[in-house]
């Protein structure tokens, strides 16, 4: 496994914005580990087809925000089987929108959880000097930003439910 870089920022949101792409259905999993916990993934996408993926992550050096990611692909066989012991789920759907002016180059992700209510969006950065803008379709629906706060990660969340 290969070790990613993950920093980006993210919004509380009150409504789901306009004039945005589906991107996937995303189910994801969390078994817990020794060193926290592992997260698997079910991302099923508009023409029907299905990706499955193990991610752990840990917090970047010095109190940065974001993460150093460790993702594989694994099959759906191995999904399933890993599925039969996490102990929290989260579910959501995810829609797209490329970012203009001041963010042209980066895109949006704007989640949609069905297993909870709640839609969040998040933005990926290249580096931690990126700056980012609130567009002008968003501005509206931003309620607070989430960044760096852990209640609001995906793996906080799925802590909510049980299965």
């Amino acid at each position: 496994m290969i070790g990613n870089l993950e920093i980006e920022r993210s919004w509380l949101l009150k409504t789901i914005p306009v004039d945005l792409t589906f991107d996937r259905t995303i189910n994801q999993y969390y078994i817990p580990t020794e060193e926290g916990s592992l997260r698997v993934r079910q991302s099923c996408f508009a023409d029907n087809s299905e990706v499955y993926h193990e991610t752990k992550k840990y917090p970047r050096p010095n109190g940065k925000v974001g993460f150093i990611e460790h993702e594989r692909e694994i099959t759906q066989d191995e999904f399933v089987e890993m599925v039969q012991k996490a102990e929290t789920f989260i579910f959501k759907n995810r829609f797209l929108k490329k970012g203009e002016g001041k963010n042209e180059g980066l895109t949006w992700e704007v989640d949609v959880f069905t297993s909870i209510h709640l839609i969040r969006v998040e933005i990926e950065l290249p580096n931690d000097e990126t700056e980012v803008e609130i567009e002008d379709w968003l501005k509206e629906s931003v309620i607070m930003e989430t960044t760096g706060m852990k209640e609001f990660s995906n793996y906080s969340l799925s802590k909510k439910l049980v299965f």
